[in-house]
């Protein structure tokens, strides 16, 4: 965890708010840019993630 809020630049607490899903819900898009990439995940998948269509569940990206 400290490694990935190191490149994230963000502090470690934050980033397991993050990972718990205990985050705010309006994230900076520009964090959610460097997520994606950190993580070598297309932004839209994380997106998908927070807003599911109705009638589906969440699918979050696998690290």
């Amino acid at each position: 965890m400290r490694e990935a809020s190191e490149k994230l630049g963000i502090s470690e607490s934050y980033y397991c708010l993050i990972e718990s899903g205990a985050r705010q819900k309006k994230m900076d898009i520009l964090l959610l840019v460097r997520i994606a990439d950190l993580f070598d995940q297309p932004i839209l998948r994380l997106i998908e993630a927070e807003c599911p269509p109705a009638g589906s569940s969440p699918v979050l990206p696998t690290v």
